[in-house]
C-alpha cells in the first residue's frame, strides 16, 4: 500500500517489455499506442489526488503527476507525505518502472497505468487493446465496459463533461470490487 510504509530506501529501475496487464482472470489488456501521438494533444501535465477504495474496505490515497507528450507517457506517484513511490515511463517500445524500495511489490504499477488509461485514453485506442470478449461504450461523461459473453458490466468510469482533466473522475472495477476517485487539475493549459 502506497501510504503505509515509513521506511525509506533506494529505488530500482526495471525495464518492463511486457505490454499487457491481466484485468480479470483470463482477460488481458494490451497497452494501446499513445493516443496522442497524432499531435492533437501535444503536451499535457495533470496533478491528481487519487483515492482507492479496496474490496476489504481499506482506503489508500496518493498523488499522481501525469505528463503526456506525443513521444511518451510519464506517471509519477507520490505517497501521502510527498515521497516519490514510483515513476512509470511508457514509450513506444517499453515500460520502465522506477520503484522506491519501500513500495510493496504487491502494488501492480502497470495496473495503475492501465486504470488511468481506462478513464482518460481515447476510445479507439482502448477498443483495440481490450480483451476480445469485452465491449466499450462511451458517453459524454464516462464509459462502460461489458463482457459480451455474460452481459455483465466489468468496468464503469465517469469524467467531468467539459474537460476530463479538470475535476472529479471515477473508475469502478466491478469484478475486483474496487473504486478509484480521481481529482484532477491541469498544470499546463
Amino acid at each position: 500500500m502506497i501510504g503505509a510504509s515509513l521506511v525509506a530506501g533506494c529505488a530500482t529501475s526495471t525495464p518492463t517489455p511486457s505490454q499487457s496487464v491481466e484485468l480479470a482472470t483470463g482477460q488481458v489488456f494490451t497497452l494501446p499506442v499513445n493516443g496522442w501521438a497524432d499531435g492533437r494533444t501535444p503536451r499535457l501535465s495533470v496533478l491528481q489526488q487519487v483515492t482507492a477504495q479496496q474490496p476489504d474496505g481499506t482506503t489508500i490515497a496518493f498523488q499522481a503527476v501525469l505528463a503526456l507528450t506525443p513521444q511518451q507517457t510519464r506517471l509519477t506517484i507520490l505517497d501521502d507525505i510527498g515521497r516519490r513511490a514510483a515513476t512509470i515511463t511508457w514509450g513506444p517500445d517499453a515500460i520502465t518502472i522506477d520503484r522506491a524500495a519501500w513500495l510493496p511489490q504487491a502494488v501492480d504499477l502497470r495496473r495503475v497505468l492501465v486504470d488511468m488509461m481506462l478513464v482518460y485514453w481515447p476510445e479507439p485506442a482502448l477498443r483495440a487493446s481490450m480483451p476480445s470478449a469485452w465491449m466499450l461504450q462511451g458517453t459524454a461523461t464516462g464509459r462502460s465496459i461489458t463482457d459480451a459473453t455474460s452481459g455483465a458490466e466489468v468496468i464503469t468510469t465517469t469524467t467531468p463533461p467539459r474537460d476530463p482533466w479538470q475535476g472529479t473522475a471515477t473508475l469502478q472495477q466491478h469484478h475486483s470490487h474496487y473504486r478509484l476517485t480521481i481529482q484532477s487539475q491541469r498544470l499546463e493549459p
